[in-house]
């Protein structure tokens, strides 16, 4: 007998490249958790609003997609339960998404529990991210690409080095935005990644707090991304003319400048 947290239905459970695969359901909220059924959320989707992401880091995201508009090309490295693609397909209908996951079993989820479903403007490849990023003759370029690929309460350390990094910055458009979730419990484990993602960048990067959580989302760009002021008023200008599906302003008052002496040091 499959044990589950109180409350909780079992939708799913299955072995993955990383370790056990959990889908649970209550109230209509869906979550996906890897190692076990009381494991970290690492997606969780309204089934009846699949638009609107329960995580708080994916909502700063949607503020982040419209720093710059329009998106035409999107790289999402990690589907999970494809919270993010989901995300992007109602605030950028045009915008073509490519996802590279390295589990098959978190893309059969995904498509099964999760409503995700590969079109002309979605693309899911199957793959190792550090192939995808250190590909030689890569000519695709994007608008945003983030990185999201959290293995239990850290990014795995072979996805989180200045190469890696530098390897995602390389595949940007000229104003593109790499952004960053970050959710470790420790500030103190959080500031090497930190300091290696501020070096990409020529001017300083900007990074998005959340008001419930520990997560922040750094963001980059090889052209200057605007002012933490300016990111407060874009924020209230899509609040008041409602264009996304929840508000953005708590995540553009929580917007800073990534420490300009972290930006010259170099991990």
């Amino acid at each position: 007998m499959r044990r589950s947290p109180a409350g909780y239905r079992v939708l799913d459970q299955r072995p993955g490249l990383f370790g056990e695969i959990w889908v649970l359901e209550r109230n209509g909220r869906r979550r996906l958790r890897f190692g076990s059924a009381w494991g970290i959320d690492q997606s969780v989707l309204d089934t009846q609003r699949p638009e609107r992401p329960g995580p708080a880091y994916l909502r700063a995201f949607g503020l982040a997609a419209r720093l710059r508009s329009p998106l035409r090309t999107a790289l999402l490295v990690g589907l999970g339960g494809g919270g993010a693609a989901h995300l992007l397909r109602a605030v950028a209908p045009r915008c073509r998404i490519v996802v590279v996951e390295a589990d098959p079993a978190v893309i059969d989820v995904a498509r099964r529990w999760f409503g995700i479903r590969p079109d002309r403007r979605l693309r899911i490849e199957q793959g190792d991210a550090l192939d995808l990023a250190f590909q030689r003759n890569g000519t695709s370029s994007f608008d945003l690409i983030l990185h999201d690929t959290y293995d239990d309460d850290a990014l795995p350390d072979p996805l989180a080095t200045t190469s890696f990094l530098a390897a995602l910055r390389d595949r940007l458009a000229e104003r593109g935005l790499l952004v960053v979730n970050l959710g470790m419990p420790s500030v103190a484990r959080e500031l090497p990644i930190v300091r290696r993602f501020a070096g990409l960048f020529p001017s300083p990067g900007i990074e998005f707090g959340m008001p419930t959580d520990h997560n922040r989302l750094l963001i980059g760009s090889p052209t200057p991304l605007p002012a933490a002021s300016e990111v407060r008023r874009i924020a209230r200008r899509l609040d008041a003319q409602r264009e996304l599906p929840f508000p953005v302003l708590p995540f553009g008052r929580l917007c800073r400048a990534l420490p300009r002496r972290a930006a010259r040091r170099r991990a």
